[in-house]
């Protein structure tokens, strides 16, 4: 839902939609509440927002944002930044899933510990 947070441009309606969306969502997967004498409703926003220890999704978007703020305005010789703007085709991913035999989070890891390691940084992994 969430994939490319860091370049959108949220204005205050549009915050109002993520938020309506957001406490929709959550609605179906938290189901009715059942009031004391037995009958079901609808959640409250306020239940809703106990339930999920007041996390919001306009909150998290903003500080996606902020954090790729950051590391824009870093150094180039900062590690995140690098890693940011080093890039692996999808042949290559491609290539070393079917080549391997090694499953997807396990070749994930491995490109993420060979592109730390083509870009000076010295990585421990387990």
């Amino acid at each position: 839902m969430t994939y490319g947070c860091e370049a959108w441009t949220l204005t205050n309606r549009d915050e109002q939609h993520l938020r309506i969306f957001e406490r929709r969502v959550l609605r179906k997967i938290f189901g009715p509440v059942q009031n004391e004498d037995g009958s079901w409703r609808i959640g409250m926003n306020y239940e809703l927002n106990e339930l999920i220890g007041n996390a919001d999704i306009v909150r998290f978007t903003k500080s996606r944002t902020a954090w790729l703020g950051h590391v824009m305005r870093m150094d180039d010789k900062g590690a995140p930044k690098r890693i940011l703007h080093h890039h692996i085709s999808v042949m290559e991913l491609g290539h070393l899933l079917t080549s391997s035999g090694l499953t997807y989070p396990e070749v994930s890891s491995k490109v993420c510990h060979d592109s730390f390691c083509q870009l000076g940084n010295s990585v421990s992994l387990p």
